[in-house]
């Protein structure tokens, strides 16, 4: 049939207008996905070409749209750091020679100072301490060894061996998140040995102290 029949009987004309009104607002639709460069999530702008009705519309629903999106951030902060978890590090300090004074020890060949420690990449918690301290000559009476954490300098946890004689001594020290904290921007962390006691009677050996990070998440 022609346009020029259509026109002429009421109710085709009435449809082919029907028809055109829906071209122009698809068309329109159209446009304005190629202006703005983005997803249509609203599929009423194509309700009138009856594409639903097949159940394809060519665009994403909302709740596809934002299931995704919330799969995304999931995985992406899952990929920065898996399961959330606290992540826990460890830092070694040694000191070499015959020590017969309180000095920093060093990461290392490089010595600690009240300036200068470990730099922590994040905030976190001190939550491990553990240390070997060696004695190679001994005269006596027993003393005292101290290993300490320090932050910025400062003396925030202490290990003590008291020494006995000569050997091996071991230090093994544990506490929770949050007791001592240390900041990731501010904050750097020493390794210390100390006399308590002043000068040992004793010839010193080679310290290792070791202490556990633990990094926010």
């Amino acid at each position: 049939m022609t346009r020029n029949a259509a026109v002429r009987d009421p109710v085709l004309f009435s449809q082919l207008r029907d028809l055109e009104r829906r071209i122009r607002a698809a068309e329109g639709t159209l446009s304005r996905i190629s202006r703005n460069d983005q997803i249509v999530l609203d599929h009423a702008s194509l309700t009138n070409l009856q594409y639903a009705v097949s159940g394809h519309t060519g665009f994403a629903s909302s709740g596809s749209v934002s299931s995704v999106a919330s799969d995304l951030a999931t995985h992406i902060a899952d990929t920065d750091n898996p399961h959330a978890t606290r992540r826990e590090i460890e830092v070694y300090y040694t000191l070499v020679g015959a020590p017969s004074s309180s000095q920093y020890m060093s990461i290392g060949r490089v010595e600690c100072n009240s300036d200068f420690g470990f730099p922590p990449e994040t905030s976190g918690s001190i939550v491990g301490l553990s240390g070997i301290i060696t004695c190679g000559a001994y005269t006596g009476p027993a003393f005292d060894v101290e290993l300490q954490a320090r932050k910025n300098g400062t003396s925030v946890w202490v290990g003590t061996a008291n020494i006995t004689g000569t050997g091996i001594f071991s230090i093994r020290q544990t506490q929770s998140v949050g007791v001592d904290t240390f900041n990731a921007t501010s904050d750097t962390i020493q390794g210390y040995m100390n006399f308590p006691g002043g000068s040992p009677p004793a010839t010193m050996g080679v310290m290792l102290l070791a202490l556990r990070l633990s990094l926010d998440p």
